[in-house]
Parts: C-alpha cells; structure tokens; sequence
C-alpha cells in the first residue's frame, strides 16, 4: 500500500466510473465498499499507521519483520520471546531495525501488531520540543 510504504499515489480520475459527479475532489474523496480516500496531516501520521490481528498455530515458530520499531498485545493464548513469556494482555514494544522472534504457547496466540510507526521518531520528539 502506499501508506505503508510512504509513497504517494497517482489517481487518473477519468477511468473511475461515476455518472453526474462534475468536481474532481468530489469523485477523490466519495466512498464505496471497497475504497476509502483519506487526507492526513504528518502530525496525525501515527492514527494510521499499519495494524494486524494476527493469529498463530500452537508451538509455532514466529518471526516478524519489525525495522520501523514495533508494537505487539496479547489477545489470546501466549508467546515466548527471549526468554520471557507473554500472556494475555501482555505488550512488546521493540525498537527501529528489530525482528521479533517468538514461538506461540500450546494453546497457540492471537496477536494485534502495529509496525513501521518508529521511523520518524526523533522529528516527532523534535516537534514536540519546538510546539
């Protein structure tokens, strides 16, 4: 996505269908079940970062790709990560440039994530500073 990836999107609007639509912006920013445009200012970036719910087999061998920092909650079952076991309820919070690697308890986990929102972390903290 193009979120996710920090990129941004080029959007010819002449080949979306739309009968009796005379304004650009209108046809950009109208909603349907499958699309959903949003304009967000860079300080609000953090509202619309990338989440997951994630659901792991019993015993499984996990490894996420977190380089831009991540966060990870227990829902259900568990986790071991280094040494330490994760419950429900329990929070990860790993820096930029990490890996988490787990293994999911007997009764396997389900997980929600949310990577890739450290990046930017010192201009955020600089920001804050100078408001």
């Amino acid at each position: 996505s193009s979120f996710a990836g920090g990129l941004g999107i080029e959007v010819d609007l002449r080949k979306v269908p739309a009968t009796a639509i005379e304004r650009n912006d209108t046809l950009f920013y109208s909603e349907s079940a499958s699309r959903f445009i949003v304009t967000v200012s860079p300080s609000d970036k953090d509202a619309f970062e990338e989440v997951s719910i994630l659901a792991f087999a019993p015993n499984s061998e996990i490894s996420l790709n977190a380089l831009g920092g991540g966060e990870l909650l227990v829902l259900e079952g568990s986790l071991e990560e280094q040494g330490d076991t994760l419950v429900k309820h329990s929070w990860l919070r790993v820096p930029l440039n990490s890996e988490i690697k787990a293994t999911a308890g007997s009764e396997g986990a389900r997980v929600w994530l949310k990577i890739g929102h450290l990046t930017d972390v010192e201009n955020q903290i600089a920001r804050l500073k100078n408001a």
